[in-house]
C-alpha cells in the first residue's frame, strides 16, 4: 500500500520483511474449497492499489458484481492504457499526488466494454458504491477520490453512491477495532482505528440491513490455500503461492451464502504484515453472522532492481500500471483476461462452485416490518439502510423537524437496501421515514441523524525522509530538515527508512505533522 514507496526510483527503495509466518502457512496450504455460494451476489472491496484492483475488477465482472466499497482508490484506468514504465508516470503525478480524469476513465470504460474486455457497462448501473477518503491521507490525493466519486456517480442510479472524505484519517484501512493505530497516521500497517467500522459500512451500503457482527470468538476459520494454480504459476502475475478465506461453519457446512473478496494494499500483504490484513480488517466478523465467505488473495514482492521487461513491484501491490504485462506498449492490466484479474475470479468462482440453483440465497419477499437505520453521516450525506425485500420498492422521505413536512427524496422507487442523501448542510440534523411503494406495510420510524463538518482545508504528503528531498519538501544538512519551515525529521542515515508526514502550507513551504481537526 505504499504506493509512493513502490513506484520511486529503486534506488529510493529499501529492503522489506519477510515474514516466516507466510512461508510455514504455505508449505502447509490446502486446495481452494467449493462452497454453496451465489457468484451474482458478488461483492468486492480495497484499499489503495488494491482499492484501484476493486474498481477494475468491478469494471471486468460487473455482470456479477453487486456492489464495491474504495478506501482510497481511483478510477478506471488512472494511470493510462500504455506501458509499464509510462503508466507508472502518471500513477505517481496525475493518480496518487494529482486529480485524476473521471471523463477520461468512464471514455477508457466504455471503449474497454466495446472491445469485450469487460462487462458492459451497464450492468454497473445497480451497483451500490460506497467511497472512503480521509483528510490526512499523504499518499492518495483526496481530489483522485473525488474523481472516483464522479465517475460513480455517472454509471450508477441516484442515492446509490456514498461518499466519506470529511474523517480525519490516513491512508489506511478504516477500523472500529483495537488492532489498528491512532486514526490521523500514515504508515505503520496502514489499518487505523477511527471508530469506524468501514467494512461493515460497506457490507450494509452494499446489502441492506445485516444481522450484527460477531463480538465473540468466531465460528469459523481462517483457510490458507494454494494460490498458484490460479495462476498457473505464473511469475509475471507477482502473486504468492499461498492465500486466505475466511469460511464461517455455516458455509463450510452448505448453507446458502454469499461472496465478499478484499484487497489488501501494498506493503499489506501476510508477506509484509503476517495476519493483520487478512485477520483484522473487519470483514470476518460480518461474515460470520451473514453468511459470507471472505476471500483475500495475495500479491507477492519482485526485486527492488528495474529491469526493462520485467515486473516492477518491490512492495506488493496490486497491478494498476501494468507490471504484469512489462514488456507490452500496452499493458493489459484491467481486462477479464489481465492476469491478475483472471487469477482472482477463477478463484471466486471455485469458491461457488457447490452451489445449487435450487439452493441459492434468495430471500422471500414477506411483509416484514420496515426498520430504517442511519449508518454514517459525512458532512454533506447520510448513509441509510434496511432489511429489504426482493420485489419490493421504497420511497424515502427527510424533513428538518421530525413533526415537520417529510418530502420526497428519491425521484424513482428505490430497489435494494441502502440510500445516500446527498447535497444535504453541514452540521445539520435531518429526519428521515421509509415507506414501501405498495403500502404492504407501515412505515419506518423516524430516524435522524446529523451531519459533520467539511475536511481541514490542508495538503498532506506521506513518505520517506529520502522521497521528500527527492521532491524538494526537504533538504538534508547534517539531519533532514522540511523545506521552508526547517522543522526537524531526522537522521540523515535513516533517511531512506524513516518516514514521515508533511503539510504543504506554501509553493515551497512544509511542516511536520497531520491536518487539524474539523
Amino acid at each position: 500500500m505504499k504506493l509512493a514507496h513502490t513506484l520511486l526510483p529503486a534506488m529510493l527503495l529499501t529492503a522489506f520483511p519477510t515474514s516466516a509466518l507466510a512461508g510455514q502457512q504455505s508449505a502447509s496450504a490446502n486446495a481452494l474449497g467449493a462452497y454453496n455460494i451465489d457468484l451474482s451476489q458478488t461483492s468486492v472491496s480495497g484499499i489503495s492499489s488494491g482499492g484501484f484492483m476493486t474498481v477494475q475488477m468491478h469494471a471486468a465482472h460487473a455482470d456479477n458484481i453487486v456492489g464495491v466499497g474504495v478506501f482510497a482508490g481511483g478510477p478506471y484506468e488512472c494511470s493510462g492504457t500504455s506501458s509499464q514504465i509510462a503508466n507508472v508516470s502518471t500513477a505517481t503525478g496525475t493518480c496518487m499526488g494529482g486529480k485524476a480524469d473521471a471523463d477520461t476513465a468512464i471514455t477508457r470504460l466504455q471503449q474497454a466494454a466495446k472491445a469485450g474486455r469487460i462487462a458492459p457497462v451497464e450492468t454497473q448501473h445497480s451497483d451500490k458504491i460506497w467511497l472512503y477518503s480521509g483528510y490526512n491521507d499523504g499518499v492518495l490525493k483526496q481530489p483522485t477520490m473525488d474523481a472516483l466519486d464522479s465517475y460513480y456517480q455517472s454509471l450508477v442510479g441516484e442515492g446509490q453512491v456514498y461518499y466519506r472524505d470529511n474523517q480525519d484519517a490516513g491512508h489506511a484501512q478504516i477500523v472500529d477495532n483495537n488492532h489498528g493505530q491512532e486514526c490521523v497516521l500514515n504508515g505503520g500497517e496502514f489499518i487505523n482505528d477511527c471508530q469506524l467500522d468501514g467494512a461493515g459500512q460497506i457490507l450494509e451500503f452494499i446489502y441492506g440491513d445485516l444481522t450484527a457482527k460477531q463480538t465473540g470468538e468466531l465460528s469459523g476459520e481462517i483457510v490458507a490455500f494454494d494460490q498458484s494454480p490460479w495462476f498457473d504459476g505464473n511469475s509475471t502475475a507477482v502473486m504468492a503461492d499461498t492465500a486466505y478465506a475466511y469460511v464461517p461453519q455455516s458455509c463450510a457446512q452448505g448453507e446458502p451464502c454469499r461472496l465478499h473478496i478484499a484487497f489488501h494494499g501494498c506493503m499489506q500483504n501476510a508477506e509484509s504484515i503476517g495476519d493483520s490484513f487478512y485477520r483484522y480488517a473487519g470483514y470476518n466478523a460480518w461474515a460470520d453472522t451473514n453468511n459470507f465467505v471472505v476471500l483475500y488473495p495475495q500479491t507477492t514482492q519482485t526485486s527492488m532492481l528495474f529491469v526493462p521487461g520485467t515486473p516492477f513491484n518491490p512492495k506488493g501491490c496490486w497491478d494498476w500500471w501494468g507490471f504484469t504485462d512489462p514488456a507490452s506498449l500496452q499493458a493489459d492490466y484491467a481486462s477479464r483476461d489481465s492476469l491478475q484479474i483472471k487469477a482472482v475470479w477463477n478463484m471466486a468462482t471455485q469458491l461457488a462452485s457447490g452451489v445449487s440453483p435450487a439452493q441459492k440465497a434468495v430471500k422471500a419477499d414477506t411483509a416484514v416490518p420496515l426498520t430504517l437505520v442511519a449508518t454514517d453521516a459525512s458532512d454533506d450525506a447520510v448513509s441509510l439502510v434496511w432489511d429489504a425485500q426482493s420485489a419490493a420498492r421504497y420511497q424515502l422521505t427527510m424533513a428538518k423537524n421530525s413533526t415537520g413536512t417529510f418530502t420526497p427524496v428519491n425521484s424513482t422507487p428505490i430497489k435494494g437496501g441502502s440510500y445516500s442523501v446527498t447535497g444535504l448542510d453541514h452540521n445539520t440534523e435531518y429526519y428521515f421515514k421509509l415507506a414501501r411503494v405498495d403500502g404492504a406495510v407501515a412505515e419506518s420510524e423516524v430516524v435522524a441523524m446529523s451531519t459533520g463538518s467539511p475536511a481541514a482545508d490542508c495538503d498532506p504528503w506521506y513518505g520517506t525522509l529520502s522521497e521528500h528531498i527527492m521532491a524538494g519538501r526537504a533538504y538534508a544538512w547534517g539531519g533532514v530538515f522540511a523545506t521552508g519551515s526547517n522543522d526537524y525529521l531526522g537522521m540523515w542515515y535513516e533517511a531512506s527508512t524513516a518516514d514521515a508526514t508533511l503539510q504543504q502550507t506554501g509553493p515551497v513551504n512544509y511542516r511536520k505533522g497531520n491536518c487539524p481537526e474539523n
